[in-house]
C-alpha cells in the first residue's frame, strides 16, 4: 500500500514538473527523488516525457474564444438575417448576394410586366 501512495506521489510530481519544466532531465531528478522501483516507473517516466514533447499549447482564434464565451454565457440575443451572413464564409457570401440581386431583378420584372398589363387597352368587342 505504502509502494502505491509513494507511486502516486512521483507521478504527482512528475506531471507538475513536466508541466513547468519539460526537460527529460528534470524529469529523471524528480524520479530519484522518490522511493520507487525503477522497473515500475520507467514506462511512466518515459510516457510523461514524450507527452511532455509531444503536447504543445495551441492559441485558439479570438472567433472561437467569442463563439465559445457566447455559448458559455447563454447569450440568447436574436440573431438577424445580416449577422449569419456576415459569419459564413466567403463563396456562401457571394452566392447568396448573386441569389438577392438576381431575385430583386426578377421582382421588379414582374411588377413592370403586371403594369404594362393593367395599362394596356383591350379592345371590348
Amino acid at each position: 500500500m505504502d509502494n502505491d501512495l509513494e507511486l502516486e506521489n512521483l507521478l504527482t510530481a512528475l506531471t507538475d514538473s513536466a508541466l513547468t519544466d519539460a526537460s527529460p532531465r528534470r524529469l529523471e531528478a524528480v524520479a530519484r527523488q522518490y522511493a520507487v522501483p525503477r522497473t515500475e516507473a520507467d514506462g511512466f517516466i518515459r510516457l510523461i516525457a514524450r507527452l511532455t514533447l509531444t503536447m504543445q499549447g495551441a492559441r485558439p482564434s479570438p472567433r472561437f474564444v467569442q463563439r465559445l464565451k457566447t455559448d458559455l454565457a447563454g447569450d440568447d440575443r436574436p440573431r438577424d438575417l445580416i449577422y449569419r451572413a456576415r459569419h459564413l464564409p466567403a463563396h456562401v457570401q457571394l452566392a447568396a448576394g448573386i441569389a438577392v440581386v438576381v431575385g430583386f431583378v426578377l421582382l421588379r420584372r414582374r411588377q413592370d410586366d403586371h403594369r404594362r398589363s393593367q395599362t394596356e387597352t383591350v379592345p371590348v368587342q
